[in-house]
């Protein structure tokens, strides 16, 4: 994350022996004071910044963490309170996401992560959906079968990259593959195309 005399970091420490508690800390690059410290509810799976993070005085800055109990929470860049928290689920099903990011001036959210839906099969999906910030509430979403392994976004958050792993092997085929997706990330719509073959493994 590129910032300009600030330095925003997640740490885990023990206050207690027995009391371990995920801490963000925003701390002033050249001096080293410590601006502000939030403790999270959670251990957190993956964080963005919105575009008012880079010293636009005119504009809050907000900072989005996914956590591990399948949350998300979006914060104050200038004093660390919570502006949000919603759920990152979909039915009854879980979703441990990997990666967000911003979009439209820090109005919009998407979440990328896999979707375990916990029936016999043990199906997994890579589920990308986009939520309204202030509502907290999922507006779009698309999904295919499989699993997050690594996730990518370019600098405008409006196209994303993944690996894919598939927890089956399909027909005819003596390893379990990998793919490669570019996404094309819209509002209403996500389309995901195969740029690149999957490679064998022994």
């Amino acid at each position: 994350v590129r910032m300009i005399r600030r330095l925003l970091c997640a740490k885990t420490y023990k206050r207690l022996l027995n009391n371990t508690t995920p801490t963000i800390v925003k701390t002033e690059v050249a001096s080293g004071t410590i601006q502000w410290q939030a403790d999270l509810a959670d251990v957190p799976l993956a964080m963005t910044l919105d575009a008012g993070s880079q010293n636009f005085k005119e504009v809050q800055g907000q900072l989005a963490v996914a956590l591990d109990n399948h949350n998300v929470t979006v914060m104050s860049l200038d004093d660390g309170s919570v502006l949000n928290t919603f759920a990152s689920r979909y039915g009854k099903s879980t979703i441990r996401t990997s990666s967000i990011a911003f979009r439209d001036g820090g109005s919009l959210l998407w979440t990328v992560g896999t979707r375990y839906t916990g029936d016999a099969e043990h199906r997994t999906y890579i589920s990308i959906s986009a939520w309204d910030v202030a509502r907290g509430q999922r507006i779009a979403t698309a999904e295919v079968p499989g699993q997050v392994m690594s996730t990518g976004w370019n600098p405008y958050g409006t196209q994303l990259a993944t690996v894919r792993y598939f927890n089956t092997v399909p027909s005819g085929q003596k390893h379990v593959p990998w793919a490669f997706h570019l996404w094309d990330v819209k509002i209403g719509r996500a389309e995901s195309t195969l740029v690149s073959s999957p490679p064998k493994t022994e």
